[in-house]
């Protein structure tokens, strides 16, 4: 557990330093690493499958990076290692943005949307078997 912590460190550091300002992406095998970085230098990496869908990780992206600008203000610039400020809301977004829909309102509604399409055919289709005019 602890190598695959380290290289996730590893791999995020990496992509941070090389990348400049605004939103990039790099695939590997199956996974998908994005990196948000503002242009202070301060960036977000996210490291995903790749059917995890874009919008959500970008909204993810920049909304932690945000929030976690002004929650911190005045500390991460003094940091000088790893895991030196405590952030508990980090691992709640985590466990919360397993589910996409959970990060993207819109894709939120389009599942809705589809799901009474699918709702209000079968009703359709039900008043058409029975011999009712709509």
């Amino acid at each position: 557990r602890s190598g695959v912590g380290e290289f996730l460190v590893f791999a995020s550091r990496t992509l941070a330093e090389r990348v400049g300002p605004g939103l990039s992406s790099v695939m590997q095998e199956q996974y998908l690493s994005y990196c948000y970085k503002d242009t202070d230098g301060m960036a977000c990496v996210l490291m995903c499958e790749e059917q995890y869908p874009k919008r959500a990780a970008i909204s993810i992206i920049t909304e932690t990076l945000r929030e976690y600008k002004v929650t911190y203000q005045g500390r991460y610039e003094r940091a000088t290692a790893d895991n030196c400020i405590s952030a508990p809301e980090l691992q709640q977004k985590l466990t919360r943005y397993q589910d996409p829909l959970e990060a993207d309102k819109l894709l939120k509604i389009e599942k809705e949307l589809e799901e009474t399409k699918c709702i209000m055919y079968s009703n359709i289709d039900a008043l058409l078997a029975r011999g009712e005019k709509i």
